[in-house]
């Protein structure tokens, strides 16, 4: 009985040996494993990080002329309904501050590009609407006079002159969905030069500046969301 006994002492002891070197096999990380993996995860967010600015400079003026561009159709689709509210069928440049994040946007160019064209002629006839919709291809639209503008720019796009109010803010008529002058808005960072081109007709166009010169760009039109055609 008592070597019984014994015996099943010593088996409950060798269990219990046996159970605590299994949990002392299972603890967690050592504290140098858990400072490696923080290391390595730092590392991680600061490279996304870095990576983050240069990414977004890429793409922000075209996400603002997007966003710029739904104001604008919006305003000139309230003035085809025929709102009598000016404040319906206007678009202020003020609208898109709070999205421009390191887009610079203007009303006058930051990058005038080569003066390939005859601007003396363009601001001697106040301007002519006639302004490019694809490269060299030219749309054939009436003049129309300015309306006592407080200030005209003049620039060249596509080697044709364009002439157009440097207003902050653009208004469609009612019904018509056209504006008495042009307008260009233009938005710029240190990757990339657009505008965003209306016309007294109430066309909405884009244009690039590419290595000093505006051209119109008809290939980006797809950035302005639900583009709408002025009849003729």
């Amino acid at each position: 009985m008592r070597k019984d006994s014994s015996d099943k002492s010593k088996q409950n002891s060798n269990s219990k040996s046996t159970s605590n070197s299994k949990s002392n096999g299972s603890k967690g990380y050592s504290l140098l494993e858990i400072l490696i993996v923080l290391i390595l995860v730092s590392l991680g967010i600061i490279a996304v990080a870095v990576n983050i600015p240069a990414s977004r400079a890429m793409v922000e003026p075209e996400s603002v002329l997007a966003q710029t561009a739904s104001f604008v159709l919006e305003a000139k689709r309230n003035s085809l309904l025929g709102f009598a509210d000016n404040n319906r069928r206007t678009f202020n440049i003020e609208q898109i501050k709070n999205i421009a994040n390191s887009v610079l946007i203007s009303t006058t160019p930051t990058i005038s590009g080569t003066k390939n064209c005859n601007l003396a002629s363009c601001l001697e006839s106040s301007g002519s609407s006639d302004i490019p919709t694809k490269e060299n291809d030219f749309s054939q639209q009436n003049n129309n006079n300015f309306s006592q503008p407080s200030q005209l720019g003049a620039i060249c796009i596509s080697e044709q002159s364009f002439c157009f109010e440097t207003n902050s803010s653009i208004t469609f008529n009612r019904f018509s969905g056209r504006t008495n002058t042009n307008h260009i808005i233009f938005f710029s960072n240190k990757k990339r030069n657009l505008a965003l081109i209306v016309t007294a007709t109430g066309d909405v166009l884009v244009a690039e500046n590419t290595n000093n010169e505006w051209r119109s760009r008809a290939d980006l039109q797809q950035l302005i969301i639900e583009p709408i055609k002025t009849k003729k």
